[in-house]
Formats: C-alpha cells, sequence, structure tokens
C-alpha cells in the first residue's frame, strides 16, 4: 500500500479540475484507488473506477481503513512523527544485523570527478526513481547517515 512520490503528486493533481466542493472527494477517491490491491494488483485503475464498482458504504469503510493505515505507514501522510521515522531507520542502520544492507544502499550514487554525488536508491530497490516511496528516500538517508558516522 506503500505510495511513491509519483502517486502522491498524481493524488495532488487528480483534483484541479473539479468544481472546489468536490475537490476533497476527487483526491480521496484517487487516493484509495492507490492504495487499493487484490492478489498483489491495484483493485482499481483509477478513482472513476473505484467509484463506479463500490457503494458509499464501501467507500466510507475503505477510506477509515486506508486512512488510517496510511498514518501509520507512510511518513509523508499527516499526523506521522517524521523525526520517529528518521531516528528510528537511522537507529536499525546502524544495527551489525544491518549494516551490510546499509552499507549497499549507501553506496548507490554517482560519483562525478568534479566531487559531486547523485543519490541512486532507485538501484537498491529495483524501480525507478519516480516510483521510490517516502520510507525509501528515508531508509536511504539513514543508510547514508550510518555509514558516514562509521567512516569519520
Amino acid at each position: 500500500m506503500a505510495l511513491s512520490v509519483a502517486d502522491w503528486d498524481e493524488v495532488g493533481d487528480s483534483a484541479d479540475d473539479a468544481v472546489p466542493p468536490l475537490r476533497r472527494e476527487v483526491r480521496e477517491a484517487e487516493l484509495l484507488s492507490r492504495c487499493l490491491y487484490w492478489r498483489g494488483e491495484r483493485a482499481f485503475s483509477s478513482a472513476a473506477g473505484l467509484v463506479r464498482a463500490l457503494s458509499g458504504a464501501e467507500i466510507e469503510t475503505a477510506k477509515a481503513a486506508c486512512l488510517g493505515a496510511l498514518q501509520i505507514i507512510d511518513p509523508q501522510f499527516p499526523p506521522c512523527d517524521f523525526d520517529a521515522w528518521r531516528a528510528c531507520l537511522t537507529k536499525g542502520a546502524n544495527e551489525p544485523r544491518n549494516f551490510r544492507r546499509a552499507f549497499t544502499l549507501s553506496n548507490c550514487v554517482d560519483r562525478s570527478g568534479m566531487g559531486s554525488v547523485t543519490h541512486r536508491p532507485e538501484r537498491f530497490f529495483g524501480c525507478g526513481l519516480d516510483e521510490l516511496t517516502e520510507s525509501q528516500w528515508l531508509a536511504f538517508y539513514a543508510a547514508r547517515t550510518a555509514f558516514q558516522k562509521h567512516h569519520r
């Protein structure tokens, strides 16, 4: 159910053409259509498909479940405690049993001859850059912090 940065951008843009009183509902339907999965695949390809397939009561039930879960698992979704996420991931990256993975993740970078570094965590996670979730970005920065701490 994790949403990529691109998903969040598309959810935000989804209601731009809607009349102002309906924008929140359109965004919520778009969010739900991206969160609900069946057998490993998105259950609905669009917000319109979700609205056609489910009753109002079913949408409200799904919305309550999804929004509650997002508050727990997605650091981009309010009222998530972003600093607590970062602290927990950094602590985990520093644990000996995780250090090999953290080291590998932290080294997913391109270095230029001029000394610049481009972060490339999508290589570790096996997805496109625009498919990375906020959680994956946080894990990458936690791994970089752990790696830098041990190599000073």
